[in-house]
């Protein structure tokens, strides 16, 4: 049966045990589940409610709830739905989760259950699934210590040869849940395997995490050092190698520019002025034998750029060899690991 539910409001079809969620746990994310499958990649109009009560619910465009239960909506839920009440569903949830997947995955209620998060991202929900099909990601997943959104994220964005006992002691931190994947990438780009699937290949052959941060050092050690100083020139972006220049850009914005002077001195950042309407600030850091990258980018009065401005400058420096930071975040702490 499927019909669209708003919040708090009864519905006359569902039976009664049906009605309430409880706030996370495993039979909310059950339902979640299930209704993230069911949308594919849109999710709900609005933002899920969850009630105080422990019973099951259903999930449409919300949470099906009493009127007499305090519902609230989950921040953490995004997306929008082309058709309302598409993603309702009545019944036992395990009914519902063999109805939309045709089966139950091995260790779902056991993984559901341990789930940090109250709401998941509907599209971690849809890569969970994956994760479980896969046998050794799921026997992974069994003895996380966390399961979140990050974890998941990394898991899934990683080659299943290196989702290892080893790499999920790397990816338990904050820094690393997200952009491991995209900082092999980035060292193997630079020279330190000849390419990703090779350095995938070798990292595979070690299931200790000290054997991988060792090796992980080795790798890196290989990159060869980066140039002095960042291109003078990138896109529309001109480098300002004068100090009183970056404190006069400074004066008439209105902004901290100032302090990027030392670094600039002792050849540790970069500011290039990028042209355009509007102007914008872009700098850059070294990072170490990792090289150069895309660390801020800021308006006047250090005003956010448009979406589509900041994707243009962020696309123009990748393609000049300067990434986002982001990317460098996971294997700069791995390295400090590996020295402490």
């Amino acid at each position: 049966m499927s019909a669209p539910i708003d919040g708090a409001e009864k519905n006359a079809d569902g039976p009664d045990e049906c009605r309430r969620v409880v706030a996370g746990g495993t039979c909310a994310h059950a339902w979640m589940l299930v209704t993230a499958v069911r949308l594919g990649r849109a999710a709900c109009s609005r933002p899920p409610r969850v009630a105080t009560k422990s019973s099951c619910s259903c999930v449409g465009d919300g949470y099906a709830a009493p009127a007499s239960d305090r519902v609230r909506p989950c921040p953490s839920w995004s997306g929008t739905c082309d058709a309302p009440g598409r993603g309702t569903f009545f019944g036992p949830q395990q009914s519902a989760i063999h109805a939309v997947l045709g089966r139950c995955p091995h260790g779902l209620r056991r993984v559901l259950a341990r789930l940090e998060q109250p709401v998941l991202q509907p599209e971690n929900y849809r890569r969970l699934v994956d994760l479980l099909d896969d046998r050794a990601s799921a026997k992974l997943l069994y003895h996380a210590r966390q399961i979140n959104d990050d974890t998941i994220e990394t898991l899934h964005g990683l080659p299943p040869a290196v989702r290892t006992p080893a790499l999920l002691t790397l990816t338990s931190a904050p820094w690393s849940c997200k952009y491991l994947s995209q900082g092999l990438r980035m060292i193997a780009s630079r020279g330190a395997a000849p390419s990703f699937e090779a350095l995938i290949d070798d990292l595979a052959q070690y299931r200790q995490p000290a054997q991988l941060l060792a090796r992980l050092g080795q790798l890196v050690e290989r990159i060869p050092l980066p140039p002095c100083y960042p291109p003078e020139q990138v896109g529309r972006g001109r480098r300002l190698d004068d100090p009183e220049a970056i404190r006069s850009l400074a004066k008439r914005w209105k902004n901290c520019l100032a302090a990027y002077v030392d670094g600039v001195n002792s050849g540790r950042c970069a500011v290039y002025l990028w042209t355009d309407e509007p102007d914008a600030v872009c700098i850059v850091s070294r990072e170490g034998r990792l090289g150069w990258f895309l660390a801020e980018t800021v308006g006047e009065r250090n005003a956010e750029l448009g979406e589509e401005q900041f994707r243009s400058i962020q696309s123009t420096f990748a393609h000049a060899g300067l990434p986002d930071r982001d990317t460098s975040l996971a294997i700069t702490q791995i390295m400090i690991m590996r020295r402490g």
